[in-house]
């Protein structure tokens, strides 16, 4: 029962992400976080790229959420995904 429900969160997510793709024309097998950055001055996070760090990363998203000149940065590779700790260790590192 448990893994049933873990799957079907799984794809309710990936839908949620699909949806959120098409209207941002993103690839949305883009679900692994590898980075934050600091956008260029004038730049700043795009709504799409929140709404999808909140769904698909959430912990991270929470240390970022008030800091809109921060963005997420996604890949289609799992073996690209980054920890909580690994992301911020470098944007700090970085800044």
């Amino acid at each position: 029962m448990i893994l049933f429900q873990l799957k079907y969160l799984n794809h309710k997510k990936k839908a949620k992400v699909a949806s959120l793709s098409k209207s941002n024309s993103e690839d949305p097998n883009k679900i692994y976080c590898f980075a934050v950055k600091r956008n260029a001055k004038s730049s700043k996070r795009s709504e799409f790229n929140g709404n999808k760090a909140h769904l698909l990363r959430s912990s991270l998203f929470e240390k970022y959420k008030d800091d809109n000149s921060i963005s997420f940065y996604f890949s289609n590779n799992k073996e690209d995904e980054r920890t909580d700790s690994e992301i911020m260790q470098s944007f700090s590192q970085n800044h």
